[in-house]
């Protein structure tokens, strides 16, 4: 299976997500509680399905530690928007992550874009703008 499917699935599972979060927020759970029982969930599930690397480094485990914080944290700002607003929109606009993931690829990874890629993201733009 490609990459693209992959990442497609991945996608349709969030946005299915996305519908669950809303209606629980709507019930008055809170977003904190959501996301304690989503990582709680998560690490039972991996810890099925995946073996811990022998590579593991100091740095690797800082690293997992500043991605944890930033995960969690963009999750309870989605979670508070989706609360307070439409989950279609707050939705879309979380989807801009792709031009944050693009720049920071850009910047820190140093990787390159071609021009359909760089037409795909200027249509991104054009439709967070449309919002």
């Amino acid at each position: 299976m490609s990459y693209v499917l992959l990442a497609l699935f991945g996608a349709f599972l969030w946005g299915l997500a996305d519908i669950t979060t809303k209606t629980l927020l709507a019930q008055g759970i809170s977003p904190v509680l959501i996301a304690f029982v989503n990582s709680v969930v998560g690490v039972f599930v991996l810890v099925l399905v995946i073996d811990t690397p022998s590579s593991l480094t100091s740095k690797s485990l800082i690293l997992l530690f500043v991605n944890g914080i930033l995960i969690l944290a963009g999750l309870l700002l989605f979670y508070k928007a989706v609360k307070m607003g439409k989950v279609s929109v707050s939705s879309a606009v979380m989807s801009s992550k792709i031009l944050w993931t693009t720049a920071f690829a850009l910047l820190f990874l140093r990787e390159s874009l071609s021009i359909k890629e760089l037409a795909g993201i200027g249509f991104i733009l054009l439709g967070l703008l449309l919002l």
